[in-house]
């Protein structure tokens, strides 16, 4: 059977127009799944593959594990569990060679026997089930002559005999080992480094104490081997090349392809390998500067533990879980972790899970989330861009969730859920929250406004529901972090946990600045008659004239009902 006619079967089989076929991938640590948790730097190529091929129509499924050598992974049962789910018309890239020169009884094999013996039941059994294989060679270590800038070779005919074994069955080869060599050795001693697992102490959080590793790939490496590999699959089957999502094969000398996502398609985040990138990071990584058209980052359900930057280059970028309560960003830094760099405290504002420096960026469906134990302040969201828009989100941390940084910046929540400890929502900026609710998880203060006094409005609670965790019953409405500090409620439900007097003043002669605001509350917090004296009840006059048009219109003309129907 030939390979476009096993293909245009499978697609038959699998819906048509919709799914083609399954590249399974199988080998050892330079291909594998790698966690990512904290920030893990290190990445298999393997892990990079699906950002090359359409994921409509060609899923990559990776199988590689570390340490595994072709022995190892027949004898542990992977091999028949990747059997199990083939279909006719799928793939299976078969690259070992790594592990099995290792001396282990467990994982050795012989060039010229058993090494060769492996290789060819992992194609046979593959056409037996109606797949394609596909083999590899080994790609190679980083591992430069000391006198002279060449690499050194260290497979030996381990590099050679998957190229024997695919000519004598006539299989698809991709010499993976040149084409690294190749890329290693344009790079030379010093700048190949940036392919691997290579850190100073300090230079990331991931690998305080440094990391000299010749063989395994950092993210950059891994995606720039990707992209590679990807190019030579397609030329040795070239029936996969219309579902390559860079078509005009990228030359080998661009290691990051962000052109190939310099559009407005959506970009697919699955931390299972469903999507183009596993991490939400390594989606914001490949969007452009400055972009003028609307990008949308799809983040499938999971939890993503990422200490995430939007940067204030990147604009126009809506990030939009499949599911808040299910989709979820997560970190857990508090501002008593000692710094790396000095082991003081690191402080409150570097503690943020989430930090939008970026300006018109939007969040919906997803859940960011400051998991640190209750041993100081930890941000979730720390927000300094303008323009910016949260739907349908969930902000859950202690103290300090939510962090509006700059003055005269504009902020907009919608039927969002924010909850926390003391001063759970703090910050300069103008920020409207619509139809949220707010959950206090002890007896403390919900907001800690600091406002600037040449700004006009603070926070701005707007049909809002004030709640509480069982067994609080003592919260004020907000205290002024600064003199000057705004905020208002309008037509909210506030709950009996609100003290009588509502606000609290921090500091004595803030009274005399603050300006704190209700409007037309409602339920059993809401009774007004024993609020402090220095806090007002707004005239229907006055709240007539508070409108996100004038609020929103300080600094130019903004309208985020005009983002949401994006």
């Amino acid at each position: 059977m030939s390979v476009l006619y096993s293909l245009s079967i499978a697609a038959q089989d699998r819906g048509g127009d919709k799914l083609v076929a399954t590249v399974f991938t199988i080998g050892d640590s330079t291909m594998a799944n790698k966690d990512t948790e904290g920030g893990k730097q290190e990445r298999g190529w393997g892990m990079m593959l699906q950002e090359f091929f359409n994921p409509q129509y060609v899923m990559i499924d990776n199988h590689a594990v570390n340490g595994r050598s072709s022995l190892s992974f027949i004898n542990e049962g992977r091999w028949d569990r990747v059997l199990k789910l083939l279909h006719p018309g799928d793939y299976v890239v078969i690259q070992f060679g790594h592990n099995d020169e290792k001396p282990q009884p467990d994982r050795h094999t012989e060039p010229g026997s058993s090494f060769d013996a492996n290789l060819e039941r992992f194609v046979n059994e593959t056409r037996q089930h109606g797949g394609i294989p596909i083999l590899m060679n080994a790609v190679v270590r980083r591992n430069f002559a000391e006198t002279y800038d060449s690499l050194i070779d260290t497979h030996g005919l381990y590099r050679v005999v998957p190229r024997q074994v695919a000519e004598r069955l006539h299989v698809p080869f991709v010499d993976a080992n040149r084409i690294t060599h190749d890329l290693e050795q344009s790079l030379g001693r010093e700048g190949s480094k940036r392919l691997h697992m290579w850190f100073q102490p300090g230079e990331h959080p991931s690998e305080p104490n440094g990391k000299q590793d010749n063989t395994h790939y950092n993210i950059y490496g891994a995606r720039t081997v990707a992209h590679l590999l990807a190019d030579a699959i397609c030329k040795e089957v070239p029936v996969l090349k219309p579902y390559r999502t860079n078509n005009a094969a990228a030359s080998t000398k661009q290691a990051v392809p962000t052109a190939l996502f310099d559009n407005p398609d959506t970009i697919i985040v699955d931390g299972r390998g469903g999507g183009q990138f596993r991490t939400i990071a390594e989606a914001i990584e490949v969007c452009r500067a400055f972009m003028d058209y609307h990008k949308v980052i799809y983040v499938k359900k999971g939890t993503y533990k990422e200490k995430l930057v939007i940067p204030e280059w990147l604009q126009h970028i809506e990030i939009c879980g499949e599911n808040k309560e299910e989709t979820i960003i997560t970190f857990d830094d508090h501002a008593n972790i000692p710094s790396a760099e000095t082991g003081l405290p690191m402080g409150t504002f570097r503690t943020y899970t989430l930090k939008i420096e970026g300006n018109d960026i939007t969040l919906k469906n997803l859940t960011v989330q400051n998991n640190a134990p209750r041993l100081g302040q930890a941000v979730a969201l720390h927000t300094e861009g303008d323009r910016l828009v949260f739907i349908n989100c969930r902000f859950v941390g202690h103290q300090d969730t939510v962090y509006t940084g700059l003055p005269h910046t504009r902020l907009y929540f919608e039927n969002c859920y924010i909850c926390g400890t003391t001063d759970f929502i703090f910050g300069a900026a103008t920020a409207w929250f619509e139809g949220c609710t707010i959950e206090s998880l002890s007896n403390s203060y919900i907001t800690a406004a600091s406002t600037p006094t040449d700004q006009p409005f603070g926070y701005i609670f707007n049909d809002c529901r004030l709640v509480a965790s069982e067994g609080v019953d003592k919260v004020y409405l907000g205290r002024p972090w600064r003199d000057y500090g705004y905020t208002l409620f309008m037509h909210c439900d506030l709950g009996k946990h609100i003290r009588p007097e509502g606000w609290h003043h921090w500091q004595k002669e803030r009274e005399l600045t603050a300006r704190y605001m209700e409007y037309e509350n409602y339920g059993e917090g809401a009774d007004t008659r024993r609020r402090v004296t220095w806090s007002r009840q707004l005239t229907s006059k006055v709240a007539k004239k508070i409108t996100l048009e004038r609020v929103f219109s300080v600094n130019s003309l903004w309208k985020p009902k005009d983002t949401m129907m994006r």
